[in-house]
């Protein structure tokens, strides 16, 4: 089963999908965690034109389909993903003005997986421009106010993909502690996971954490 975390740099995507599989691996599921860019990071942060960089990063996400999010889903694994289908839609279809055709068609060639849930961390936008300071360094105010720009109409975007699909994207508050988004994602898992049929439903050695807390 693919389980997807989305939302801005700064939200704090890549330290839930860290800790969730880390929480999933605890209840005896067997978790893998996985990014995008999977494959083609370097070729894609060199790339000059959008349309370049577009179709690598469906390149991209077509090899990472065929090599873990397919044998993963055949096993019954939960592959959890910084960053998928949703950061498409934002950066480069709504960002950058790419045609949503191409990803369709990609779509249909490389069967991605659906997820069974996108976990969509929505914040502030200064709040997450503070955190990306404090990982990366020092900015200009110039270097500031364009980012910050680019947060808040990246964010709207993410709000009005999640207002589309409420069922599909789950939005979690990022501004909450990581105990408490851990704690209502692995619920939600829980509840997604009961309602699969039997034949889909990943797999849990129940022998492996019987008895822990």
């Amino acid at each position: 089963m693919l389980v997807a975390v989305e939302g801005i740099d700064g939200s704090g995507k890549t330290t839930l999908a860290r800790i969730l599989g880390n929480a999933l691996r605890n209840l005896g599921y067997e978790t893998e965690l996985t990014q995008e860019p999977y494959l083609y990071r370097s070729q894609i942060e060199g790339a000059q034109h959008p349309a370049t960089k577009y179709l690598l990063f469906l390149a991209d996400r077509l090899e990472h389909t065929e090599k873990v999010l397919l044998p993963n889903f055949h096993a019954r694994k939960i592959t959890i993903t910084d960053r998928y289908l949703l950061s498409t839609l934002v950066y480069q279809v709504k960002g950058e003005g790419m045609n949503p055709g191409i990803a369709e068609w990609a779509s249909c060639q490389g069967a991605f997986v659906p997820p069974v849930v996108t976990f969509f961390l929505d914040i502030d936008p200064e709040t997450a421009l503070s955190r990306i300071i404090d990982r990366d360094g020092k900015m200009s105010e110039p270097e500031k106010s364009r980012l910050l720009a680019k947060l808040t109409n990246w964010r709207a975007e993410y709000q009005g993909l999640a207002m589309q699909d409420p069922e599909g994207i789950v939005r979690l508050d990022a501004s909450r502690s990581l105990t408490d988004l851990r704690r209502e994602a692995v619920t939600l898992l829980a509840q997604r996971f009961e309602k699969l049929p039997e034949a889909f439903r990943p797999t849990q050695k129940r022998g492996e954490y019987a008895g822990r807390g």
